[in-house]
């Protein structure tokens, strides 16, 4: 391969990359999901301060009030949705309301291949997405006969797999994002 070839490849390495790159700062404000476990707090109204699970449509039910969608919503969102609710009722004037998370649902990558363990590695509390190699490292690392020139990821509800040089990512000092249900499959090297 000529560097002019060379160049080209990488070139068209990074516009593969581009679409699963890091997001702005903006992009790891929480934001509810099915399954997340929330506390919601009615200042000085204890009877209306509950525990409650976001079910499959995205709401919560809540007392005096129908339910309340907060599926994508952050946190503060979803504290206005509820205060406006308990205030379109009539049920109080001026509802102050906290919510917070009391437990998150459970996310995970699948980290296949030649890694340490394979299997599923959890995404942290909180967040909506894990670094690729943070996934590997959680993973046991990468074993040595790992091609790392040739990882690739699935994204979930897809079918075609994206090809990642490792190398590239660390020359480039490139983050790769996975997402929950995403796999990570990383190649063996053919001697």
């Amino acid at each position: 391969m000529t560097p002019k070839n060379s160049n080209n490849w990488s070139l068209g390495m990074i516009l593969v990359i581009l679409p699963f790159m890091l997001v702005c700062e903006a992009d790891e404000i929480y934001r509810i999901t099915v399954g997340d476990k929330l506390d919601v707090d009615v200042f000085e109204e204890d009877e209306l301060s509950v525990q409650r699970e976001v079910k499959p449509e995205g709401v919560v039910t809540l007392p005096y009030v129908e339910k309340i969608n907060v599926l994508g919503k952050t946190l503060s969102e979803a504290e206005k949705s509820i205060a406006k609710a308990y205030r379109d009722q009539e049920y109080l004037k001026r509802p102050e309301i906290t919510v917070t998370v009391a437990s998150y649902k459970k996310r995970t990558v699948s980290v296949l291949g030649s890694v340490g363990l394979e299997g599923q590695v959890s995404i942290p509390d909180g967040k909506r997405k894990i670094e690729l190699l943070a996934a590997v490292a959680a993973a046991g690392g990468f074993e040595k006969i790992a091609n790392k020139r040739k990882v690739e990821i699935i994204r979930a509800g897809h079918k075609e797999p994206i090809a990642i040089n490792v190398y590239e990512l660390y020359k480039r000092k490139t983050l790769v994002y996975l997402f929950p249900g995403d796999v990570l499959n990383v190649r063996q090297r053919w001697f």
